[in-house]
């Protein structure tokens, strides 16, 4: 296993959907909120580039030695998932981005075995 997480819908701040994947660390978890839209060739594109805490992005909960929780907005870090399906196979491209530079693509493929 590469990395496990928990999954599911989120509301921002702002009232917009979106969807909320959390990574369980050591002394706390690391969670992306992801808005969702649709390209041009309908796939689903979910992004975490937000500007601010409270936006779409990238977060860190941890518990200190005393037992506070501390939050934090990582700004320059971005995720980008594309998920779209042509002929019985379903895609995705997954674009992680530190400082507008990419850092890692992982590219993604389903299909049925026949």
């Amino acid at each position: 296993m590469i990395y496990s997480g928990v999954y599911g819908i989120s509301n921002l701040p702002s009232g917009k959907t979106c969807v909320k994947a959390v990574f369980p660390l050591p002394n706390g978890n690391a969670t992306v909120l992801m808005t969702p839209s649709i390209g041009k060739s309908g796939e689903l594109i979910l992004d975490s580039s937000g500007k601010k805490f409270g936006d779409a992005g990238f977060y860190f909960l941890l518990k200190d030695s005393k037992g506070e929780y501390w939050s934090q907005f990582i700004r320059s870090f971005r995720d980008r998932l594309i998920i779209g399906s042509e002929n019985d196979i379903i895609s995705a491209e997954q674009t992680l981005t530190l400082w507008h530079f990419k850092v890692l693509t992982f590219i993604y493929k389903i299909e049925l075995k026949k």
